[in-house]
């Protein structure tokens, strides 16, 4: 009974150093939040403000006041709002390089359609959506609270 109970002790610790490796070297899946994330910096870039995360559920006033300030501002900003899908998980994002120009960055886990695209790339396997904001660029808070510029 004492060499089984050691044999599940080994193979317990040999499981928890694999899970411990694989994670170490990225093999897990980034969610939502992180893909979208990393788009918006590569167009924000690093000293980007970040105005912040609205989860649902939450108010979006200071995460919207920080971003309007920081646009009116000609500063370079990241933005970032879970919204509720039908069936999916959603992240929607803006991010301006604070030269007057602003993008659109989606995420949704079922993933997004390549039909009829205009301008708009789609990426990470189809689960982020990119579009770049129209010139002159508006931004207007969409019925769900959330930033939009269209």
């Amino acid at each position: 009974m004492a060499k089984k109970a050691v044999c599940h002790q080994l193979l317990s610790a040999v499981l928890a150093t694999l899970v411990l490796v694989v994670e170490m070297l990225g093999c897990s899946r980034p969610t939502g939040d992180e893909l979208a994330s990393r788009h918006l910096r590569r167009i924000a870039g690093d000293r980007a403000t970040d105005c912040g995360h609205v989860g649902l559920h939450q108010s979006p006033a200071t995460v919207n006041d920080c971003t309007l300030a920081a646009w009116k501002a000609n500063r370079s900003f990241v933005v970032r709002y879970d919204v509720q899908g039908i069936d999916s998980e959603l992240v929607v994002g803006l991010a301006s390089n604070g030269n007057g120009e602003i993008s659109s960055v989606k995420y949704d886990s079922m993933g997004w359609s390549t039909d009829g695209l205009r301008g708009e790339k789609v990426t990470e396997d189809n689960h982020i959506l990119l579009t770049p904001c129209p010139r002159p660029t508006k931004l207007f808070a969409s019925k769900s609270g959330y930033l939009s510029c269209y």
